[in-house]
């Protein structure tokens, strides 16, 4: 029976990995508006509610974060606020003209980096708050890629709809991390190898793609 479950939670896992394979080539589809810069208010706050969701390196990022929030058992979402202000941060700059090579390398690096973290909760929950305010910052200039040349007014809405959507997305993946920390050690471990194994794969793919490109 153990060599059945075993076998059993592998194949899951391989499944998953294959399936988050073929979506991910969504994640080169990173600009919600099929490449136009958002021109209007609308268009700004639909931009920035689509991209962390169309963006697969982007939305593996923040389910993480909201995961290890939930797993460090911190009691509130000040960590998923302070990275979201953090992209916010990031896309302002690179509208504002700040830009930095190798970007989506490095967002591909923190993606793989955070799926590890999920088997493992860092020991310095500080230094790993710097590090991954700092990985924000460089989601936030890709973000920002897809409204260089917006106006304010849609930039404005792009970075509010941005903020809240990362916010709903963290969120639910911090109560989620909470109920899997009620469910036993044992749950917790299978589900944080299952969300480490799809996060990894994801970065992996990110990771090729940016070094391909």
């Amino acid at each position: 029976m153990k060599l059945l479950s075993l076998k059993h939670n592998r194949s899951i896992t391989v499944a998953a990995g294959f399936a988050l394979l073929a979506f991910s080539g969504f994640a080169s589809a990173h600009h919600p508006m099929g490449g136009e810069t958002p021109s209007t208010l609308w268009q700004g706050l639909l931009s920035g509610l689509g991209h962390p969701i169309i963006g697969m390196d982007h939305l593996a990022f923040i389910v993480a974060i909201g995961l290890l929030s939930a797993f460090a058992q911190l009691r509130s979402l000040l960590f998923p606020m302070t990275l979201v202000a953090a992209t916010a941060v990031g896309a302002a700059l690179q509208w504002s003209g700040v830009s930095l090579p190798y970007v989506e390398f490095l967002v591909a690096l923190s993606v793989i980096v955070v799926g590890v973290f999920l088997l493992r909760t860092p020991e310095h929950l500080k230094v790993a708050g710097v590090a991954g305010s700092l990985a924000a910052v460089f989601h936030g200039l890709a973000y920002g890629e897809s409204i260089i040349g917006a106006e304010p007014a849609p930039l404005g809405t792009y970075l509010l709809g941005l903020s809240l959507i990362q916010m709903v997305i963290a969120g639910t993946a911090f109560i989620l991390g909470g109920l899997a920390l009620r469910n036993g050690s044992v749950a917790l471990l299978k589900i944080r190898k299952f969300a480490a194994a799809a996060i990894g794969c994801i970065g992996l793919v990110a990771l090729s793609a940016a070094v391909g490109g």
